[in-house]
């Protein structure tokens, strides 16, 4: 039989081979068993739009609270919309998490989806979004980048907030 440590986050858990068994306070435990256990303590990454939702629903009621407003909030059809709502109301009661934590309390009613083409709203979104993109985007023809520029100062003074994440991109 080999004892040995496990690597990364199972550091300091014994591991046998395949079927050992070993005790460890007093109960009698397989060395898989362990292992499983310790992965599932692992924190797990939270999906891309679930962290990218919660941080625009942040900078939502935040924008709302600095008017002395409640905003309604209607997005783009996406799947798993009844998590999402369920998140929405977890964020009310303990907070969104993360390093801006904050609980919801300018949003009303629940976080309403629409298909885009039928929503103008959802599809000036979408537009400033593309636009706020293209002007990200390096080697753009100098004359588009121009007239990307002049779309860009119509909009600019209405916003509020603006970050593209790109979970791709190395951190420097």
């Amino acid at each position: 039989m080999v004892r040995r440590s496990a690597p990364g986050p199972h550091r300091g858990l014994p591991v046998g081979d395949g079927g050992d068994r070993y005790t460890r306070g007093g109960g009698d435990h397989s060395a898989w068993g362990a292992t499983r256990r310790a992965e599932q303590a692992v924190p797990q990454p939270s999906p891309g739009h679930e962290v990218v939702l919660s941080h625009l629903l942040e900078r939502v009621d935040g924008y709302a609270a600095s008017k002395a407003e409640y905003a309604l909030v209607i997005a783009d059809e996406v799947p798993d919309q009844a998590g999402h709502r369920a998140d929405l109301g977890r964020y009310r009661v303990s907070g969104t998490g993360g390093y801006r934590s904050r609980r919801l309390t300018r949003i009303v009613d629940t976080l309403h989806f629409a298909p885009s083409h039928v929503s103008r709203l959802v599809q000036a979104a979408d537009l400033v979004t593309y636009l706020f993109q293209r002007l990200e985007l390096p080697g753009t023809d100098p004359r588009t980048a121009r007239v990307n520029e002049q779309l860009w100062s119509l909009v600019e003074p209405r916003r509020y907030h603006s970050w593209c994440w790109d979970p791709m991109r190395r951190q420097s």
